[in-house]
């Protein structure tokens, strides 16, 4: 199943270039149990369970650049226009083929093609967006 769609729209507001938070992976004293640290969380990793020890070791991953921007879609019902908004993240925002991410401005026309993702918040909430796979610009403001 081809779970990949591609949008015509007009950006949002200028994409924001983030960077994703320094993450640790470290061996735990009492035993095999690794703990993943994100954000200030701490979460055991259970790969350890069902797998030998793993050797000693303490690895920080650097962060790595991103981008977000908002998406409108149009559609219409009869004269009514209906406006769609949807949330695009850029992973990788460094390679050559997503230079157009860092060009393009708020109201240039583009088509992006990804694949719809969810995630769960901090606070409950499960939030759609669409991680981007290719990116075009069809007019630029």
């Amino acid at each position: 199943m081809d779970d990949t769609l591609t949008l015509t729209g007009y950006l949002g507001k200028d994409p924001e270039i983030r960077e994703t938070q320094e993450r640790t992976l470290t061996r735990q004293a009492l035993g095999p149990q690794l703990i993943f640290e994100h954000a200030g969380l701490r979460l055991p990793d259970r790969a350890g369970d069902i797998a030998e020890e793993p050797a000693e070791y303490d690895v920080t991953v650097p962060p790595r650049a991103y981008a977000v921007f908002s998406l409108a879609t149009h559609s219409w019902a009869g004269a009514k226009r209906i406006t769609t908004w949807h949330r695009i993240v850029v992973w990788n925002v460094e390679r050559l083929e997503h230079i157009g991410v860092r060009i393009a401005r708020k109201g240039s026309k583009v088509e992006i093609t990804g694949r719809r993702t969810s995630f769960e918040t901090r606070d409950g909430h499960t939030l759609e967006q669409i991680e981007l796979t290719n990116f075009r610009i069809l007019q630029l403001r």
